[in-house]
């Protein structure tokens, strides 16, 4: 499990641990990886406090940083781009992690749908725990999170929330 530590690693690291995390994990284990900022989100609010930097090229993504954020400001100033990235400004994406685990070969893993307490999905997870008001447009939303899921494999959302077996 690693929960709220992936967005701190290093891209090397990332690479190395999670391949090597999941040469470990025995078939038909599972592997979760929660609160990690997605990389995708257009709101940054881990590290900055920033719009569209998630968009950024990485030299004009700590310029940013360095000098508008709203998170930490004083810290931000005085770190360069592997500061910044050691803070979390990146964030991932379920494909990245997925390509991590995968890189060094081996089973591909499979994406887990929550399937206990009468869900079906993740995004009727996300629904259960959204308060009470406008459920209508909620459920027109929970029904865009599944589409997106069917599409890119990733339901959007400002956090990565994600549990990837290994095949038994």
């Amino acid at each position: 499990m690693l929960s709220a530590v992936y967005e701190h690693l290093l891209p090397s690291e990332r690479r190395t641990l999670m391949r090597m995390l999941w040469s470990m994990l025995n078939p038909g284990g599972s592997f979760l990886i929660n609160q990690t900022p997605c990389r995708w989100f257009p709101y940054e609010h881990h590290t900055t406090g920033l719009w569209f930097i998630n968009y950024m090229p990485g030299f004009l993504a700590c310029y940013m940083a360095r000098h508008f954020s709203r998170e930490s400001p004083e810290t931000n100033r005085n770190l360069d781009w592997n500061g910044l990235l050691r803070h979390g400004i990146r964030g991932g994406t379920e494909r990245q992690m997925l390509r991590n685990l995968l890189r060094g070969g081996g089973p591909k893993g499979v994406t887990l749908q929550p399937t206990r307490g009468g869900y079906r999905d993740r995004a009727a997870l996300w629904l259960s725990a959204a308060n009470s008001r406008h459920v209508g447009p909620k459920k027109f939303i929970a029904s865009i999170f599944r589409l997106c899921d069917r599409l890119t494999g990733m339901v959007p959302g400002t956090h990565v929330e994600v549990v990837i077996q290994k095949p038994a």
